[in-house]
């Protein structure tokens, strides 16, 4: 049996014809790979081939060009090759560069005259293998982010049905709580595990019998206080999933409240988390511009009052100052659309 080669194409993106040479000897010695290698000697130049050749398997990159010098050329080259993975290959041997380039996206760092064609072989092999696997992980990651969000709203959805007058809320506070989060400029995986916190911060309403989530009247002190177990049911449900964020954390002090008046425990200012804060005021204004069973919206003056007077004092001043912006350029109310 004849042993085949595997077929590799190489974009080889250097200015110095010697290290050229130098590096399609090596090629050639390739004992597992045949290596076809197409050279650039500017990064413009490996620019053009990236456009029209959609069938190369990897970079190699001098970070020293005509065009282009240092860490900027491999920002460039990882902007512009999608899934090519890249080999640095550099004279500069300094740790902290090697570092930086992988961290800016390059599989590999090689010093140039400190390597050989096996070791040159070895770093391609194992640059495009981990490639395919960090595809394949990312491919991953979101089936697994899709299946939780499917997860995440159809516990969202349990709650509506047992509670059906708040149909909506869950969402709508979601949203609410989104848009103050990105106007505070929270990371994105902030973002996101509030937006999961706001779609079931009433989980905890599926232990609460439902005569009382649908009594279309005001509760009575010792009904009240059944419903603000929610709270901590939520969280006893969550508490065993291992989210990237504290979503538990948020459902349990989502009605906490910066003076201490708040429930479950009392919590007062800065051991309220920021998540809980968000999603405390995103359930205010919901509730208070929805229908309710005992009665109708409260409406969108008495909202701002409500928020206003209690700045600082319920509420979290700098959330108050962005909500009352969104409620008074619509953004607020644009969610209640459909």
């Amino acid at each position: 049996m004849i042993y085949q080669k595997k077929h590799i194409k190489i974009l080889l993106v250097e200015d110095c014809s010697v290290d050229r040479m130098v590096f399609s000897a090596m090629a050639r010695s390739f004992v597992n790979i045949r290596a076809d290698v197409t050279e650039a000697v500017t990064l413009a130049e490996a620019m053009r081939i990236l456009s029209r050749d959609t069938g190369l398997n990897i970079i190699v990159l001098d970070l020293g060009l005509p065009d282009s010098v240092g860490l900027d050329t491999l920002t460039w080259t990882v902007e512009h090759s999608a899934n090519i993975p890249i080999i640095i290959i550099s004279s500069t041997d300094e740790y902290w560069s090697k570092i930086k380039a992988i961290d800016l996206g390059a599989q590999d760092y090689l010093v140039k005259g400190k390597y050989s064609g096996v070791e040159l072989e070895k770093a391609i092999e194992y640059s495009i293998q981990r490639k395919q696997l960090d595809r394949a992980l990312s491919n991953s990651y979101e089936r697994t982010k899709k299946m939780l969000s499917g997860i995440v709203s159809a516990m969202a959805m349990a709650v509506e049905k047992k509670d059906p007058y708040v149909h909506g809320h869950q969402k709508r506070v979601a949203e609410i709580a989104v848009l103050v989060a990105q106007a505070l400029g929270l990371n994105k995986e902030d973002i996101e595990g509030i937006e999961i916190a706001a779609m079931l911060h009433d989980l905890g309403k599926l232990g609460v019998p439902a005569d009382l989530l649908s009594k279309p009247a005001p509760l009575k002190e010792s009904e009240f206080m059944l419903i603000k177990e929610h709270s901590l049911i939520g969280y006893e449900i969550l508490k065993p999933i291992s989210f990237d964020y504290d979503v538990a954390g948020v459902v349990l002090q989502h009605h906490e409240r910066l003076d201490g008046s708040g429930y479950p425990t009392g919590l007062k200012g800065s051991d309220i988390i920021m998540g809980a804060k968000i999603v405390g005021i995103a359930d205010t204004i919901e509730a208070m511009m929805s229908s309710r069973p005992y009665r109708g919206a409260v409406g969108r003056e008495k909202t701002i009052d409500e928020i206003t007077k209690n700045k600082g004092k319920l509420y979290d001043p700098e959330v108050v100052v962005i909500c009352l912006k969104m409620i008074n350029n619509g953004l607020i109310e644009h969610c209640f659309i459909g």
